[in-house]
């Protein structure tokens, strides 16, 4: 009788572990492409002199998001996801202008 049990617990337990899968990889490549959309799309809008100041920034960013999430997080992973959407949103958020001096418009978010 525990043999049966025992096989029933088992394929209960592996049934839940199936429906517990990790997905912050797939979010963390969804963050990342949506960043990159946002970023492709303003960076294009820009004046030169804009452009080269943006993509100086987006590297420093990326330097500190990286040496951020090195620290303090059970899961890095978390840590990247959060702070890409965050930068995604700043990106979005702020006010540019292209070389005529109107403002740059990006689609709605995703």
């Amino acid at each position: 009788m525990f043999k049966i049990i025992g096989a029933a617990i088992v394929v209960l337990c592996s049934g839940s572990a199936a429906m517990a899968q990790d997905t912050r990889g797939a979010e963390l490549a969804s963050s990342d492409r949506k960043l990159n959309s946002t970023y492709e799309n303003l960076i294009g809008q820009l004046r030169p002199s804009d452009q080269a100041a943006l993509r100086s920034a987006q590297r420093a960013w990326l330097r500190f998001r990286d040496a951020d999430c090195t620290f303090g997080w059970p899961d890095r992973r978390d840590c990247l996801i959060q702070r890409t959407d965050e930068r995604e949103r700043q990106l979005r958020d702020s006010l540019y202008f292209d070389s005529a001096g109107k403002l740059v418009k990006l689609p709605a978010s995703r």
